[in-house]
């Protein structure tokens, strides 16, 4: 897991402009709404962390920057689309809070919010226990 540097860290302390962030401080793979069973993940209840993005079964949101706001907060521009309808795309700047090791928080400009945690890919049911994966986890 990726921890903000010293000179983040003491830049977001002294009030200085935050700091461009590679990616977030997750580990890539599934993710489950928080309030689901590893073991009880369906469509409705799962996405998949790429480095670039996030996305669940009909849509995929790319990260276009990332900015460490505060120890454990990020704010992304994002480019969400519907995968059944790639001209749908919507650019919204959203925040990432880390609640935890795999355990985040997303809330959105429009004030709706949801909390995901990391499942290990053996913990699914099938078909996501074997979908080959490796290439997001790269």
């Amino acid at each position: 897991m990726r921890r903000l540097s010293f000179a983040v860290a003491a830049a977001l302390a002294a009030g200085l402009p935050a700091a461009a962030a590679a990616e977030l401080p997750l580990p890539r793979g599934f993710y489950v709404a928080a309030d689901t069973a590893c073991g009880q993940a369906s469509m409705a209840t799962l996405t998949l962390l790429h480095r670039d993005g996030i996305g669940g079964a009909q849509d995929f949101c790319g990260f276009e920057q990332i900015v460490a706001e505060a120890a454990g907060r990020f704010r992304i521009t994002e480019r969400c689309a519907d995968l059944r309808d790639p001209t749908s795309a919507e650019v919204n700047e959203v925040v990432y809070e880390m609640l935890g090791a795999g355990h985040f928080r997303k809330t959105s400009p429009y004030g709706w919010s949801v909390e995901s945690r990391h499942c290990a890919q053996g913990d699914l049911p099938e078909p996501w226990r074997s979908n080959d994966i490796a290439d997001v986890l790269e």
